[in-house]
Order: structure tokens, then sequence, then C-alpha cells
């Protein structure tokens, strides 16, 4: 029997006797209390040893015919992540034109319209669609320095999602529909691209730190007039040179073991012929001279403003935990001087952000914040003061702490899923490296290490800022600045 609860019988005890027409009881009045002041607290410091989950088993093979093969497990979930990392981006897109690299992994995911003879054949279903009907999903990424084709789905489908993959991979797809259809999606898409979107202003920018005209500047899906100029034979001619098992990484990540999942990639990906791939070229740095101290990227229709500031970091030696703690000291949240500035102190915007941006051949400072279009020429002075002050003296034992926290949680956590270890794994393979590796010696930074940086890649004369809005407000803001004039960029789309 369930007995009911003694509030229940409390209450119900109550209600009888109001209906027995008992005295009603006066109602006390108790003052509501003051609710103390809030304080913002430190943050605790950082361990002196990180405590660190137990690190995913990694299992690493290499088959006969070149391809890498890295087994992550994750047992928690039974699903599995699987991805094809190929090793050149849209970056190395040459002599077959811009987004070229894109087009040649995207349509590996659609129909096939010709067999190997070249005849027409009809196709029931996508690669993508055949993949759906499995429960599962594809995921084609195309970056700089990168481009990879993969599946997500249930680990007990680990083997076909295997066959599916070497089957697209080692005789792709691209027929003339799939590749007239896709190149006037992209084209539509681009027409109807609004930089209003701050998200996709945040893509911009991040391409707009290395300075216009660089490689890492460049659109990795190519602009609407090179859309139109691409050929579906610099198509294939871009599959055959990217798809090859040298050079490339099979990445599996989720609920599988090594040996049953050893012996699939064996059967499924061993008869793909050992090739390698063209040599990449390398990439130079992005230059710091002559670039103009205030630009503006026209945004329209635009309630907001973006203000930035960028840097290409070329000659500029460090290790990357100096690197990471002075970001998070700039702009790391509220407590950061930018967000103590701009948000605790003037009140003039609620987000913002800092972040050294790697590529393979070179890297980038952007901070940035977002406000309000009247607030532009009052953000932009104190963006300015910020800079000038973390330059002018080094940040506080408090400041030191709150960023290296920030830098060892987020890294930790990582770890622990199947899309943290996914995306460490992509971060490093599409540097270059052979493995993620942690930022080394955080906890050993210290504020003259960060002072020297800052001093080195803040100094507000050597800062390109970006303004993105309306013109009439970024003029006014960059002339109160004392900026000059700004220039105007067109991004391409």
């Amino acid at each position: 029997m369930i007995r009911p609860s003694i509030r229940l019988m409390a209450a119900a005890v109550a209600a009888s006797a109001a209906a027995c027409g008992s005295a009603p009881t006066q109602e006390v009045i108790r003052p509501v209390p003051v609710a103390p002041r809030w304080t913002r607290t430190p943050p605790p410091s950082a361990p002196a040893t990180p405590i660190s989950p137990p690190p995913a088993k990694v299992t690493g093979r290499r088959l006969a015919n070149g391809l890498r093969v890295v087994i992550v497990e994750h047992h928690r979930r039974p699903i599995v992540s699987i991805r094809t990392v190929f090793g050149q981006g849209a970056a190395q897109d040459g002599v077959y034109g811009p987004g070229s690299t894109f087009f040649a992994v995207s349509l590996l995911a659609g129909f096939y319209e010709v067999d190997d003879n070249e005849e027409r054949i009809i196709e029931a279903d996508s690669f993508a669609r055949k993949l759906f009907y499995l429960g599962g999903g594809v995921t084609v990424d195309v970056g700089a320095d990168h481009a990879l084709f993969g599946v997500d789905g249930y680990a007990k489908d680990t083997a076909q999602y295997l066959d599916m993959l070497s089957g697209a991979i080692r005789r792709p797809r691209c027929g003339p529909n799939s590749f007239l259809q896709t190149r006037n999606a992209m084209i539509n898409s681009l027409e109807e691209v609004e930089l209003s979107d701050s998200a996709v202003f945040q893509l911009f920018i991040e391409r707009a730190a290395f300075g216009t005209g660089h490689p890492y500047a460049r659109p990795v899906f190519g602009s609407i007039d090179t859309l139109k100029k691409l050929s579906l034979l610099k198509i294939k001619d871009r599959q055959k040179a990217l798809l090859t098992p040298v050079g490339t990484t099979l990445l599996i990540v989720g609920d599988v073991y090594p040996g049953p999942t050893l012996s699939a990639v064996r059967r499924s990906f061993g008869p793909w012929t050992r090739r390698a791939p063209p040599r990449s070229s390398r990439i130079r740095p992005p230059s710091t001279r002559g670039s103009p101290r205030v630009q503006l990227i026209p945004r329209s229709p635009a309630a907001s403003m973006a203000v930035c500031a960028a840097r290409p970091l070329t000659g500029v030696r460090s290790d990357r935990a100096g690197l990471e703690v002075l970001a998070h000291v700039l702009g790391g949240g509220l407590d950061s001087r930018l967000g103590d500035a701009l948000r605790m102190v003037n009140g003039v915007s609620y987000s913002m952000n800092a972040a050294i941006l790697e590529r393979r051949y070179a890297d980038a400072l952007v901070a940035c914040t977002l406000v309000r279009a009247k607030d532009t020429t009052r953000a932009l002075t104190i963006f300015r003061q910020v800079l000038e002050r973390l330059v002018a003296a080094p940040p506080t034992a408090k400041e030191l702490a709150r960023a290296k926290r920030q830098i060892i949680v987020l890294e930790e956590s990582q770890h622990t899923s199947v899309q943290g270890s996914l995306s460490s794994w992509m971060t490093a393979l599409s540097l270059g490296k052979r493995r993620p590796v942690p930022t080394r010696g955080v906890n050993a930074v210290t504020a003259a290490q960060v002072h020297d940086l800052a001093k080195r890649i803040l100094d507000p004369s050597r800062v390109r800022f970006l303004l993105g809005g309306r013109a009439k407000y970024a003029r006014e803001a960059a002339r109160a600045a004392g900026l000059g004039t700004p220039q105007t960029v067109r991004l391409d789309l």
C-alpha cells in the first residue's frame, strides 16, 4: 500500500477543518530577505599536476598500400565515427582551380552516373541515401590543409560502413549531372550569403586575419566567379590526385575493438592500389607589412558592428602554451581583459573572444567583440585601450590562474567522448601532426612571458583592426580612434 506523504496528509487535514467551519488563521506576512550583493570570486588555481581521466586506448597500423589506420576506443555509447582524412586541402587547389578539392570530396556522396567504360547507368540511390537506410550519416569537410570523407552511425555496422567508404573512394562518383547540380547549388548559396549573420561573418574574419590574397584567406569552396569556370575534367583530375592511400589516414573513433576492426579494414581497404599524392606546395607565411591599420567589411543590413583585431604571427617564435595563455587573458570570457572592459565596466558588449588560428604553415591571432552599431566608437576606443594596457603591464596572478584553468579544463574534456577525441585528432591531422599533442607547460607560463608576447603581438600600431557593419559608424569610430579612414574590403563570394 502506498502511504501518502506527511505533507499531503497535513494539507488534507487543514482542508477538512476549513470545510467544517473552523476559524480561519491569520496569515503572517514576513519580509522578503535581501539577497547578498553578488561579487566576482577568483577562479581556483590551476593544479600543479592536471587530473586526467584514463586516456582512450589508441591502436595504430599501416597497411601495405601505405594507408595509415588509427583506432580510438570509446565504449560508453554504441556509436562509431569513421573519417578518411586526406593529406591536402583547399590551399593546394593550385592548377585544379579554386574549389576543386571541395567538389572532389563532396561528389563522393552522390550518384554513379556512368560505369567504368563511361557508359550511362542508373543508380537508384546515392551513397548518402544508402547510408541513411542503415541509420548512418555522411560527413564531408574541407579545410585549408585537410579534406575528409566519413560516416557516423552504429558501431555494429562498422564493417559495412568500411565497405561503403572503400568503394566510394576507390571508385569515385563524379557524374556530369551531379557536378552541375552541385555547382549551381553552391553558386545560389553564395549569392544568398548574408554577412549580417554573425556566425558566417566570423568565418570571413578568420580568413581576413591572414591578409588579402594569401592562400589561407581564400574560401575553400571557391568564389562565384571561380565556380563558373570550374570544369568536370578538373574535378576528376583532382579526385585522382587526392584519393590515394599514401598520405591518407583512416580514423575510427567509437565503440570498436582493434582486432575485428583491423580485419574489416584490411578486407575493405587492402585492395586499394598503392599510389602517392602529388607533393604539397609549401605556403609562405603572410606578410605583416604594408597592411592598412583598419579595414571595413560592409554588412547590410546590420544593427550591430563586429570590432576585431587580427595579426598574422609571422616571425613570432614562442611555445604554444604562452600564446594560448595570452589569448585567454585577452578574450577568454567575461573575466578576460576584453570582457571586463567591454561588459563588466562599460556594458557595451555581451560577447567577446580571442583565439590562435593554427594552420599547417602559418598562424594568426584574432580577437573580436560584437556591439550595437551606435556604440562602435566607444567600443573601438575601449578595445584599443585594452591592447595598450596589456602591452604596458603584465597580467596579474589571478588572470594567469584563470587562463591556465580554462586551457587545462578544455583540453582534458576532449578525451572523454567520441566527439572530443574526433575533434582533437582532426585538428592534429589537419596540421600535419601524427597525433594530438596537448599544450605542454601551461602551468609554467609566467606573467613576464605573456607580457613579452603581448608587446610583440598586440602593439596597436602593428595590429590590423577589422570592422564589420555599416560604413557610417565604422568611419566615425576609426576617425575618433586615430586610425584614419577604413579601407573597404570586399570578401570573395
